[in-house]
C-alpha cells in the first residue's frame, strides 16, 4: 500500500484487520491483512480527524469535528458522543486501566476524557500545545505536541505535568508519533478471536462474545454460504475493466482502488483537491491539512503554501513564550532550559544561568 491518503492508522489483532483514515474519501477504510481486501468501514460527511480500534471493546472510535463516534463493525447503528468542546480531536488513545478514551484536541489546545459508557466529554488538561500523538502505559498518559521537542506526561488519576526534553532525537520541524512496543493483546483471554480461524474469503469481523460475520468489498456480495464474496456491481458505477467496480466518486480521488489502478489514470490535480472546508484547508498543490495548521509557523503543506509571507504574527497565550520570528509559541518554562524549542533558537538567547553554591557552573552558562 502506498500514497498520501493515509491519516490515522490502527490494528485489530483479533481479526487481523488494519484500519486507516482515508483523507481523500473522508472515510475510515478497513484492510484485511489475511486477504488484502479493502472496504469502507465508516463514511462521513466531514473528514475523520482521528481513529483508534479498541480490541478490549471490539469497537472502532472515530474523532470528528464536534463529536466522537463508537462503531461496531458489521452493525449499522453508530453511537455518537457529541460535545461542543471537541473542535479538532486529532489524537485518540484508550486506557483499559481507566476504561476511558483520551482525546487530544489540537484546536482547543486541550486533552479531554470520555469514560466508556457515559455521554459526556470532560477536560483533563487545558491551555497546552497542539497535541499530535498520545500513548498510555501503566497509569500514565504520554503525548507530544506540534513543533515540540519534549515528551510530556501526566498520571491518568491527576493532572500533575512532567516532561522530558528529546532535543537529541527530535527538532521542532519533526512530526512526532508515539507508539508502544511489546503490547501483547493475546493476553486478553476473554476476547473473541473467531476471525483468526474463520474462512471468510475477503473480510471478517468478530462479534462481541462469540462468532463472526463475513463481509465483502464494494461491488461484491456474500454468496449463499455466507463466507464467499461474488461479483455484484450495481448500476452507474466506474468499471475497472477486469470485473471489479468502484463508486464514481472514487474515480480520481487520489487513492488507488482498482486492482489495475484504472480509477487513477488520466487524473488532474484539480480533481484531487477535495478537502473538507469545515475542518481543513487546501494547499496550492491540492493537499489537505487541518485548518488550525494554517499559518501556525510550521510548513505542513508539501509545497509550504500554508506559511506564506502574508501570514499574520502568531499571538501566544499567557503561559507561552513568543519566539522572535512571531511564528511559534512554546511553553514559558522551556525558556532558558538548555534546549532550543523555538525553530529560531530565540528561547535560549541571552540566557544567564545562576547555579547554587553546591553545584558546578558549566562554561556555556
Amino acid at each position: 500500500m502506498y500514497g498520501d491518503q493515509f491519516g490515522a492508522i490502527s490494528y485489530d489483532p483479533f481479526s487481523n484487520n488494519l484500519f486507516w483514515v482515508d483523507v481523500h474519501k473522508m472515510s475510515v477504510v478497513v484492510h484485511s491483512l489475511s486477504s488484502s481486501a479493502n472496504m469502507v468501514a465508516v463514511s462521513s460527511t466531514s473528514s475523520p480527524l482521528s481513529m483508534v480500534f479498541v480490541p478490549e471493546k471490539n469497537r472502532l472510535v472515530v474523532g470528528e469535528n464536534g463529536k466522537i463516534s463508537i462503531v461496531q463493525l458489521g452493525n449499522p447503528d453508530v453511537q455518537e458522543i457529541v460535545s461542543y468542546k471537541l473542535s479538532s480531536p486529532g489524537s485518540l488513545v484508550y486506557s483499559a486501566q481507566a476504561d476511558a478514551v483520551f482525546i487530544g484536541d489540537a484546536a482547543s489546545r486541550a486533552i479531554y476524557r470520555w469514560d466508556w459508557g457515559t455521554e459526556e466529554v470532560v477536560p483533563v488538561l487545558e491551555n497546552i500545545g497542539e497535541v499530535v500523538s498520545m500513548a498510555v502505559k501503566d497509569g500514565l498518559l504520554y503525548w507530544v505536541e506540534k513543533s515540540g521537542t519534549s515528551l510530556l506526561w501526566i498520571s491518568i488519576y491527576n493532572s500533575e505535568l512532567s516532561w522530558l526534553p528529546i532535543n537529541d532525537i527530535a527538532s521542532p520541524n519533526d512530526l512526532l508519533h508515539l507508539s508502544l512496543s511489546g503490547q501483547d493483546a493475546s493476553s486478553n483471554n476473554s476476547a473473541n478471536m473467531a476471525c483468526i480461524t474463520a474462512h471468510c474469503s475477503h473480510l471478517c469481523f468478530n462479534e462481541d462474545t462469540s462468532g463472526h460475520t463475513c463481509s465483502c468489498p464494494y461491488g461484491m456480495s456474500l454468496s449463499r454460504d455466507k463466507m464467499t464474496c461474488q461479483e455484484d456491481c450495481p448500476d452507474n458505477v466506474f468499471s475497472c475493466g477486469d470485473g471489479q467496480c468502484v463508486p464514481q466518486s472514487w474515480k480520481c480521488d487520489g487513492t488507488v482502488d482498482c486492482t489495475n489502478q484504472a480509477d487513477e489514470v488520466n487524473c488532474t490535480m484539480v480533481e484531487l483537491a477535495r478537502c473538507d472546508n469545515s475542518t481543513q484547508s487546501t494547499c496550492d498543490d491540492g493537499a489537505c491539512i487541518l485548518s488550525s495548521w494554517w499559518c501556525d509557523g510550521d510548513n505542513d503543506c508539501p509545497d509550504s503554501s500554508d506559511e506564506k509571507e502574508d501570514c499574520p504574527a502568531l499571538v501566544c497565550g499567557e503561559d507561552r513564550f513568543s519566539c522572535a520570528d512571531k511564528r511559534q509559541c512554546v511553553l514559558a518554562h522551556w525558556v532558558c532550559d538548555g534546549g532550543e524549542d523555538c525553530a529560531d533558537g530565540s528561547d535560549e538567547a541571552d540566557c544567564q544561568v545562576s547555579c547554587p553554591a553546591e553545584q558546578f557552573q558549566c562554561e556555556d552558562r
